[in-house]
């Protein structure tokens, strides 16, 4: 037991941005070399009952994961990049030292604005980035990745309503707004991170940032002359930071 722990440590202390094996990895390609001496930790065998309940399982649970994988393995080399936005995928949370790999072939859930400032889109419920922001879609939460080459004392958002009243909630890592909007209402949020304390990790700091719509609206039916077919909630503009004269 003390081996493999050390083992573990060993890897979590060497290479603490790449521990796992790295971006095209399926689990952890470190640990498949160390996993038989798992082993040896047995005292004795469970039931035969036992073991294919949780072979079961393991496979069901495993399908989830891999099926994509198993049932197109050439269309997911070539489409890797969207996959992390997708269910069951977009549950999990991003790993922040890989955005630059996994976001490589899907440049347009990501951008960086006039500022220096990175944004990444991390599920499918936001449309991709237009030329001053992205539309979250109706009565859903869009979740983001906001990164920056130094620690932001404070960001401001500027976040537009459509043509119906609506209740707008923002949450940026621990700090939560929600309040409600006037139709074509436009609000302008400033979050103060100065309390917030960040360590670098690979190339900037990170923040998360969710922004939710209570109601939508479908452009072509409730604006004059509108050809959308979408179904939008509301429009987040790209983000605006401010950063200190010295990191923390």
């Amino acid at each position: 037991g003390g081996g493999i722990l050390a083992y573990v440590f060993f890897y979590l202390l060497y290479t603490p941005n790449n521990y796992y094996g790295g971006a095209t990895s399926f689990g952890n390609r470190y640990l498949l070399q160390i996993l038989p001496a798992f082993l040896f930790l047995a005292s004795e065998f469970p039931p035969r009952r036992f073991l294919y309940s949780f072979g079961i399982l393991t496979a069901l649970v495993g399908s989830l994961s891999l099926g994509p994988y198993l049932l197109s393995p050439q269309g997911v080399i070539y489409d890797h990049s969207r996959i992390i936005l997708k269910r069951p995928f977009a549950y999990l949370p991003v790993e922040l030292t890989q955005l630059d790999n996994l976001y490589n072939d899907y440049p347009q859930a990501r951008v960086r604005t006039a500022e220096g400032l990175d944004l990444f889109q991390t599920d499918e419920d936001s449309f991709l980035w237009e030329e001053e922001g992205a539309w979250i879609k109706g009565r859903s939460r869009g979740d983001f990745i906001v990164r920056a080459e130094s620690p932001l004392n404070s960001l401001r958002l500027k976040i537009g309503n459509g043509p119906m009243a609506n209740q707008v909630t923002v949450q940026l890592d621990t700090i939560k707004y929600s309040d409600r909007f006037e139709p074509h209402e436009v609000k302008v949020i400033n979050f103060d991170l100065s309390r917030l304390r960040k360590e670098a990790i690979m190339v900037g700091y990170h923040y998360r940032l969710s922004v939710s719509s209570r109601e939508g609206f479908v452009p072509l039916l409730d604006l004059t002359g509108s050809q959308d077919t979408r179904y939008l909630g509301v429009f987040l503009f790209f983000p605006q930071g401010d950063y200190p004269q010295e990191e923390y």
